[in-house]
């Protein structure tokens, strides 16, 4: 019989097991990132085989029309006549590329995955700079471990793109190894993901004001930076006022987008189901061209929220607090499921809660400087993106941040029962500043 063990001899014991454990891992991380990427990728081959050619949304099918437009030389354009500046360019011009080639709908769907896959190298190099290379482990680990990003890669949409743009930006500015050339690449990154998904666009200058007061970086390095951000956008800024002759940014659809969160219809997690028919009808009886129609849907907007300010601030909250659910209402009622809502819940609801848990003991565990920078913008985030709506989709890019946090969070717990919380792992002001 194992004789009982003393609380100290117990506690002894799971300290040696950690030990064992962190000393086989330490040696072989490498090994293991390779191992965890590769299963990504390679799950989303099989997967891609099963979905065949299927297209599930109906929004799919807009990125895959731009590709076939783009590949025939049409240019950016729906139907194949009219250019447009209504989506945002960054991910059909990618499929458009693929599909200059000759790609199928196999190899532009498994661009999603590759691009899944490069996220866990990524969040790896940031972690392994900020807190050690268990801390890049435990976020490759819930990286793959996260249903709905590997869901979200089988679909045509944009937001796994987003997501690596945006780790792979942020790796390489704070990367080990800085040079003229990382300023240079991360630019690019991270303004292709703000031409991917515009709403990223705040983490821009979230980016700049913890290089300059947490990291102490250069300045001329963070300048760089955003300058090659700014020129990487400003290319589709130039192409729509050549082409329209107007001063669009990036898209033309931030008006209809602000009226669907913003309108009698609008719940906080009803999303693009809400029923905007009238304003849409009354454009079409007005014969509104895209960027009359966008000013007109944004004019609209603002009546509405004028007409009742306290109604919207409480949809505003409201849609504030729906950024942090599991569930949204589905305008393809096929893709809903219980099971799925069920699966959400048991995946997202412990990223929340022990994310919120890091928060709670910030106290006695003050964070890195990229553990705020993180916490910061899921905050912030959450109330950019409740300005239109919240929805899950939407979130993802934000999420795999999210899961850096909770992966620094538990490199930190190991560390406190491996009875090492004092050590450079456990202390962000021993560790290194990029």
């Amino acid at each position: 019989m194992t004789p009982n063990l003393s609380p100290a001899q117990r506690s002894l014991r799971v300290t040696t097991v950690l030990e064992r454990l962190e000393t086989w891992v330490a040696g072989r991380s490498s090994a293991i990132l390779v191992t965890l990427t590769v299963l990504e990728v390679t799950a989303g081959v099989a997967y891609c085989l099963i979905l065949g050619d299927r297209v599930r949304y109906p929004d799919e099918q807009l990125y895959l029309d731009y590709a076939a437009n783009l590949a025939r030389g049409h240019g950016f354009t729906l139907d194949g006549t009219h250019l447009t500046a209504f989506h945002p360019p960054g991910y059909p011009l990618l499929l458009g590329f693929l599909a200059s080639l000759g790609a199928s709908l196999f190899v532009m769907r498994m661009l999603n995955f590759v691009l899944l896959g490069l996220t866990i190298p990524c969040g790896y190099s940031l972690l392994r700079g900020s807190h050690g290379p268990r801390a890049g482990l435990f976020a490759g680990l819930l990286i793959l471990a996260y249903p709905v990003l590997f869901y979200t890669a089988g679909t045509f949409y944009p937001q796994t793109v987003a997501a690596a743009l945006l780790l792979g930006g942020m790796a390489l500015h704070w990367t080990r190894h800085p040079s003229p050339w990382t300023s240079i690449g991360a630019g690019v990154l991270l303004g292709w993901g703000v031409l991917t998904v515009p709403t990223l666009a705040f983490v821009l200058p979230l980016l700049l004001v913890f290089d300059l007061t947490a990291w102490h970086i250069p300045w001329r390095r963070s300048f760089l930076v955003l300058v090659c951000s700014a020129i990487t956008i400003g290319f589709w800024t130039v192409r729509n006022y050549v082409v329209f002759d107007r001063f669009v940014p990036i898209s033309t659809n931030f008006g209809i987008n602000f009226l669907i969160g913003n309108s009698p219809a609008t719940t906080p997690n009803n999303g693009p189901n809400a029923d905007i028919s009238a304003y849409t009808s009354a454009a079409e009886r007005l014969g509104l061209d895209e960027f009359d129609r966008n000013s007109y849907y944004l004019s609209q907007a603002v009546t509405y929220l004028r007409s009742d300010p306290g109604h919207a601030v409480d949809l505003y909250l409201r849609k504030v607090l729906n950024f942090f659910n599991y569930h949204n209402e589905l305008r393809t009622s096929s893709e809903s499921s219980p099971l799925r809502d069920a699966l959400m819940l048991a995946t997202y609801g412990p990223l929340l809660g022990l994310a919120l848990t890091r928060l709670v003991l910030l106290d006695r565990m003050r964070m890195s400087p990229l553990e705020g920078f993180i916490a910061i913008t899921y905050l912030v985030g959450a109330l950019v993106s409740a300005v239109v709506f919240t929805r899950i989709r939407y979130r993802l890019p934000l999420d795999v941040l999210l899961i850096l946090l909770v992966a620094a969070f538990l490199d930190r717990l190991w560390a406190a029962v491996a009875g090492r919380a004092g050590s450079s792992l456990g202390n962000p002001e021993a560790v290194w500043q990029p």
